[in-house]
């Protein structure tokens, strides 16, 4: 524990096993022993069963609780089943585990916070999104913390966008021809534009997800 206080660690959150849910032994004193370290101490446990002594350990050090929603997968769903847990329709959340915690766990004298199942695929998906953002950018395209592409548009006569492009001494690296467009650098399409817009062509910025045929969250004409 002194290790990773050492190492400049202020947040830890210790994860019970689920058989120990209902007596975790030494629990209280990992906690206090953190947080007498300077750090910020919490548990993360599943919402699956009232947890007294869990609470008991978490109030009692001034701790933090981190509740998830049960998520059904492949390798548990019998498991949870056997629990008398059903998964949800849309999400794979557990029916049951939000009223589990809200019943058992949301007490006004604990910190604690409840993440549910659509919140982590949320999560999960900008995270995705953001990695191959990062590994499918082009020179010119700007990967955004939301998992998207921003990248300038120009559209119209295509031979006479080259030859503009050319004139105007753009790199070949900071444009590509796409279809029926040509995509750049958004700044420098920006700095550009008077020019592309001098000779009657369409140009605008848009933002996208990084997928073949990404969709288009927004389109923003120069």
């Amino acid at each position: 524990m002194e290790e990773l206080a050492e190492a400049v660690i202020d947040d830890i959150r210790l994860h019970p096993p689920s058989k120990d849910l209902s007596n975790p032994r030494g629990l209280k004193e990992a906690l206090s022993g953190a947080i007498s370290l300077g750090m910020e101490a919490g548990v993360e446990i599943p919402a699956m069963a009232s947890a007294p002594k869990i609470i008991e350990a978490v109030k009692s050090t001034g701790a933090f609780l981190n509740l998830n929603e049960l998520e059904f997968s492949e390798t548990n769903a019998k498991r949870l089943r056997r629990l008398g847990f059903e998964p949800q329709e849309i999400h794979c959340g557990a029916l049951g585990s939000e009223e589990i915690a809200r019943t058992q766990f949301m007490d006004e004298d604990l910190k604690v916070h409840f993440c549910t199942s659509r919140f982590k695929d949320a999560v999960q998906l900008r995270e995705r999104l953001k990695r191959r953002a990062e590994r499918v950018a082009r020179p010119f395209d700007q990967a955004t913390e939301d998992g998207t592409l921003i990248h300038g548009v120009i559209e119209g006569d295509l031979d006479l966008a080259q030859r503009a492009l050319d004139n105007l001494g753009v790199p070949q690296e900071m444009y590509s021809s796409a279809g029926n467009e040509i995509n750049l650098s958004a700044s420098i399409l920006e700095e550009i534009s008077k020019e592309l817009k001098g000779i009657g062509l369409n140009i605008s910025i848009v933002e996208r997800y990084p997928l073949e045929s990404g969709l288009v969250v927004e389109r923003i004409p120069l």
